[in-house]
């Protein structure tokens, strides 16, 4: 008997305990499903500026999918986009490249620079626009540099700096698209890098040919925006993809989503793709596609603002850091204070050109 009340009055208390934690759940503030435990996300919006990340659902129910079994034909590329292409592509027809206009100007150049530092000699800035290929050709990287044919082009792209989801920052991302999608079908493997990404350290494309090797079977490697218990969402800023007809699908069906909806963004497009052309449907658990370590190839979130598993705390050498979950000049601030900018400016040039006129008198 005595046992018997003992046992009642446990389970009281853990009933007890369940709706208390219940009503706490309820009541507390939306979570930011973290790569390390949930995150307040007022506290996400106060640190990066950048609420969440870019994996909210979308709507395709008037979506007409996509014929997996017939890949579109392109003619050959134009001869100044081949004289390019053959300056530019390394060992095993792999190309370094990125998509960028002239409002991207200074990431460009802080990235050819990074590559540059890390002995990287051959990569391939497609340029949306003629004014930037002007200046880059200004500024000695003419041979690494090349115009997009217009014809190429789906629809009219902005020339200027664009923030994060803004429309015409939908319009460049697919202008990256449609350019991948040239490139596998010239069968050249494509590492695509945004430019707000900064290379850290060399033998990045050993690293990614291991990987493969290690993984047969494997057609794409993507770079991860946000890690969580449920589902894995790649980050379409840096990836490496291999001229495979899966590769090829997804990269149609990115392009026909991004037709169909143009306010979706190359991101969720991409993610979505590859959610229909693999096999099972994940890319949790696909052979076709590969997840990029976190740690070697962090995203912004990662590098910057994690406090308690820190990349400097583990003792891990990332190959890049990716400055997304930042918007706008802030992109450019963070770069500073971690010393990954690497363009002087106009006061530190004229302060230099000051001390070696000193130095000649």
């Amino acid at each position: 008997m005595r046992y018997g009340r003992i046992y009642m009055l446990a389970a009281l208390l853990v009933v007890g305990f369940i709706s208390l934690s219940l009503r706490v759940i309820q009541d507390s503030p939306p979570i930011y499903d973290g790569l390390w435990g949930p995150q307040d996300a007022a506290s996400l919006l106060e640190i990066t500026k950048c609420a969440y990340a870019d994996n909210d659902p979308i709507d395709l129910a008037d979506y007409a999918e996509v014929d997996l079994h017939t890949l579109p034909t392109f003619p050959e590329p134009p001869p100044f986009v081949q004289e390019a292409l053959d300056r530019n592509l390394v060992a095993g027809r792999y190309l370094i490249t990125t998509v960028v206009n002239s409002g991207m100007l200074e990431y460009t150049l802080n990235w050819a620079e990074s590559l540059r530092l890390t002995g990287y000699k051959r990569f391939l800035i497609f340029c949306i626009d003629e004014s930037l290929f002007d200046t880059l050709s200004e500024r000695g990287l003419g041979d690494r540099a090349v115009r997009i044919p217009q014809e190429w082009f789906h629809v009219n792209v902005s020339a200027g700096f664009e923030s994060y989801r803004q429309p015409e920052y939908k319009a460049i991302t697919h202008a990256k698209s449609l350019v991948v999608e040239r490139l596998l079908h010239t069968n050249i493997t494509v590492l695509f890098s945004d430019v707000d990404i900064v290379i850290l350290k060399p033998r990045m494309l050993d690293y990614f040919r291991a990987r493969l090797h290690s993984r047969p079977g494997t057609d794409m490697l993507f770079s991860v925006e946000i890690e969580r218990s449920n589902t894995n969402v790649i980050n379409s800023g840096f990836y490496l993809m291999r001229p495979t007809n899966t590769s090829r699908w997804v990269i149609k069906e990115t392009v026909a989503i991004q037709d169909h909806s143009p306010t979706i963004t190359q991101q969720k497009a991409m993610n979505a793709a590859i959610r229909k052309v693999t096999p099972v449907g994940s890319v949790a658990t696909s052979r076709h596609v590969a997840l990029l370590d976190v740690f070697l190839f962090p995203n912004g979130y990662v590098y910057f603002y994690e406090q308690h598993q820190s990349l400097k705390a583990l003792g891990v050498d990332p190959f890049i850091v990716h400055a997304n979950f930042v918007i706008g000049d802030g992109k450019k601030e963070v770069l500073k204070q971690a010393g990954l900018w690497y363009l002087k400016e106009e006061e530190e040039k004229k302060e230099e050109e000051k001390k070696e006129e000193e130095k000649e008198s």
